[in-house]
C-alpha cells in the first residue's frame, strides 16, 4: 500500500541531493542565465519582434517553450539513468533501510524531481513577468498613451493585432506613433471620442491612420526646424 509519509522522505532526500549536485547548480545557473539575456536582447530594444511583443503571453510563453525543451532532454537522462546514480552516491542508505515498495521509491523519486524544476520553472516565469510587464504589448501601449485599462487578451483584439502583423506593421512605434496622433485628433472631440479604442484603431484602416500620423509628424518637425533657425 503506497505511503505518503514514505514518498515524501524519499521526495525530501531527493531534493536535497539535486540541490548538492553540481550538474544540476550549473544546468539551473545557466539556464536562468541564458534566458535572462534572451529576454533581454529580444524584448528591450524597438528593434525585437513585433509578435513577441504584440501578441499577448509571448514571452513567458517563450520562456518556457525554450526551458521545457532543456527540461526534456535533462528528464531524460535522470529517468533513465537515477537508480545507478544512487548506488553512486552511497548517500541514500537511510532510505533503502527502510520498508517500502517500489512505487513509494519510485514516486517519491519522480515528486522530488518535480518539486525542484517546479521551482526553476516559478523563476523563469517570474523574470518573464517582468519583461511582460515593463515591455508592454500593444494595447499595454494604447493604455499608456490614452490612460484606459484595455485587456491585450480580448479576443477580437488578438485578432486584429495578428491581421495588422500579416500585413507587414510590425514596428510598435509605429502604433504608438497612431495612437498618439488619434489622441489628439479624436480625444476631444465629442463626436469621435467614443472611436478613440483599440478596436477602432486596429482595424482594417490602421494604414490610412499611420500615413496621417507620418504626414503630421513630418510637418511638425519642419515647422520646429524653421522655428529653430529663426
Amino acid at each position: 500500500m503506497l505511503s505518503f509519509f514514505k514518498i515524501w522522505t524519499v521526495a525530501y532526500y531527493e531534493i536535497k541531493t539535486l540541490m548538492r549536485s553540481w550538474f544540476f547548480r550549473i544546468f539551473s545557473l545557466l539556464t536562468f542565465t541564458i534566458l535572462v539575456l534572451l529576454n533581454v536582447s529580444l524584448f528591450s530594444t524597438r528593434f525585437s519582434p513585433w509578435i513577441l511583443r504584440g501578441i499577448p503571453s509571448s514571452i513567458p510563453y517563450l520562456n518556457l517553450m525554450f526551458l521545457n525543451i532543456v527540461q526534456a532532454i535533462i528528464g531524460i537522462f535522470m529517468a533513465s539513468d537515477f537508480l545507478k546514480y544512487d548506488k553512486k552516491l552511497d548517500s541514500t542508505e537511510v532510505i533503502y533501510m527502510r520498508s517500502m515498495t517500489n512505487a513509494d521509491y519510485v514516486l517519491g523519486k519522480s515528486l522530488g524531481v518535480f518539486v525542484l524544476f517546479f521551482i526553476l520553472n516559478v523563476l523563469i516565469l517570474i523574470v518573464a513577468l517582468v519583461f511582460n510587464v515593463f515591455f508592454a504589448d500593444v494595447v499595454g501601449v494604447f493604455n499608456s498613451v490614452a490612460g484606459t485599462s484595455y485587456k491585450s487578451t480580448s479576443e477580437n483584439t488578438v485578432k486584429l493585432l495578428q491581421a495588422r502583423c500579416n500585413e507587414g506593421f510590425k514596428d510598435v512605434n509605429d502604433y504608438k506613433l497612431v495612437f498618439e496622433y488619434m489622441k489628439s485628433k479624436w480625444a476631444n472631440d465629442a463626436k469621435m471620442c467614443q472611436y478613440f479604442r483599440p478596436r477602432t484603431l486596429l482595424n482594417g484602416n490602421f494604414e490610412g491612420y499611420l500615413e496621417e500620423a507620418r504626414i503630421r509628424k513630418k510637418e511638425t518637425d519642419n515647422l520646429k526646424g524653421v522655428l529653430d533657425v529663426r
